[in-house]
């Protein structure tokens, strides 16, 4: 499931499930707002503040493990951005977000990684920002965030 990119990601929906004879699936959702965004507070949010930046997913019977990552650029490096994946929440990181700390005003390009046990029904994984000094970051300024999913259908 690869859809085009879309200005603040594309909301992906794999809506069917197969119970028997089952593949892997991979999906992405691309944010490709020109120039990216800014964002300046502590608190969790959903990437680019858009809940398009998200993957949804049907399991019938519990039984599809949950791998996902997010990359986005940011910029500066030295403010400490923080990306990662929340599953089936805005608000929560699933496993610690991808800290990016590092001295200069270079960009940088960290991964957010999330991992769940199967869970029974309409799920989703959402990319999430946030910032850990209160700083001014900006995100995708020059590479295209993109979130990947990998399900086993």
């Amino acid at each position: 499931m690869q859809p085009a990119g879309a200005s603040g990601g594309s909301n992906n929906i794999i809506g069917l499930f197969n119970a028997y004879n089952r593949v892997k699936a991979y999906a992405r959702s691309i944010d490709t707002r020109s120039g990216g965004w800014i964002y300046s507070s502590t608190t969790v949010r959903e990437a680019d503040g858009s809940s398009s930046n998200r993957i949804s997913f049907l399991d019938g019977l519990g039984v599809i493990p949950i791998y996902a990552q997010y990359t986005a650029g940011v910029y500066p490096a030295s403010n400490n951005g923080l990306i990662g994946v929340g599953i089936n929440s805005t608000t929560t990181f699933s496993q610690p977000p991808a800290y990016y700390g590092a001295s200069g005003p270079s960009q940088s390009s960290p991964t957010g990684i999330g991992m769940s046990y199967p869970i029974v029904g309409l799920n989703y994984v959402q990319a999430l920002e946030a910032n850990n000094s209160n700083a001014t970051i900006s995100y995708g300024v020059s590479e295209n965030p993109t979130l990947y999913a990998t399900l086993e259908y």
